[in-house]
């Protein structure tokens, strides 16, 4: 089940990149090949990139996949390192449950004005949701991970590390 929804978000993500950049190319074609500039173009690029990024922070949330600076746990102890490791799921999920619950009140008083982009008047709230939406499925994945999820094993993490590959 996580996979597949890893695996979607990841085609999901890649779909909005290419809708991203086929619109900045049909926008810039537009404007200094035809002479016929797009009203719309920077804003949608704008929404379509924001919504991307917090697909992104979802996808990495989901995978375990962020970065990690890990100069301090890698010499502790096994024992203290499962602890840290819970310590910081605990915060991840703490805080993308405090930004879901602001975010969601910001797009709800977005949606009531009925909020609408500057140059071409796009509505602004409907985007303003994934921000709620990957907050709260964040939250519940590093939770999940604190509580759930299987105790921590070093000899997992050096598996999983792709620091080497770079």
């Amino acid at each position: 089940m996580v996979k597949s929804f890893s695996r979607f978000l990841k085609v999901l993500g890649g779909l909005i990149t290419a809708g991203f950049l086929s619109l900045i190319l049909y926008a810039t074609l537009s404007r200094y090949v035809f002479n016929r500039p797009v009203d719309f173009s920077d804003e949608l690029a704008a929404l379509l990139f924001v919504t991307c990024a917090f697909i992104g922070i979802l996808s990495s949330a989901v995978d375990n996949d962020h970065i990690e600076i890990n100069i301090v746990t890698e010499r502790m102890r096994s024992g203290w390192r499962r602890l840290t490791k819970r310590l910081a799921a605990l915060v991840c999920a703490g805080f993308f449950s405090i930004f879901a619950y602001h975010s969601y009140e910001f797009a709800q008083f977005s949606r009531q004005i009925g909020a609408l982009t500057e140059g071409a008047a796009l509505p602004v709230s409907y985007w303003m949701y994934v921000m709620p939406l990957a907050s709260a499925l964040a939250a519940v994945t590093y939770a999940y991970r604190m509580f759930v999820a299987p105790s921590f094993d070093t000899r997992d993490e050096d598996h999983d590390d792709r620091s080497a590959e770079f």
